[in-house]
């Protein structure tokens, strides 16, 4: 699970922001093959569009660039 550290500056280049990359970047470290990347992909973008979801974001805009498959799994994945 990959956390939300204190708002510590308003900079959106600030050390909070290095903490959510550094813990993803930790996390897909973790993956050996492709399809596990994948599967982590979809679910960490799938629980981020159903944040802004709850959070009443009107609607969400996909930029495919030809490749539907992927936006398909993290369509399946929300509520």
């Amino acid at each position: 699970m990959i956390r939300r550290p204190p708002r510590s500056t308003l900079s959106s280049s600030s050390a909070a922001s290095d903490v959510y990359k550094r813990q993803l970047l930790q996390k897909l470290d973790s993956y050996s093959n492709e399809e596990d990347i994948q599967k982590f992909g979809a679910d960490y973008v799938s629980s981020l569009v159903q944040t802004l979801l709850n959070n009443d974001a009107p609607g969400i805009h996909f930029y495919t660039i030809n490749k539907l498959e992927p936006t398909k799994q993290i369509i399946d994945l929300l509520e």
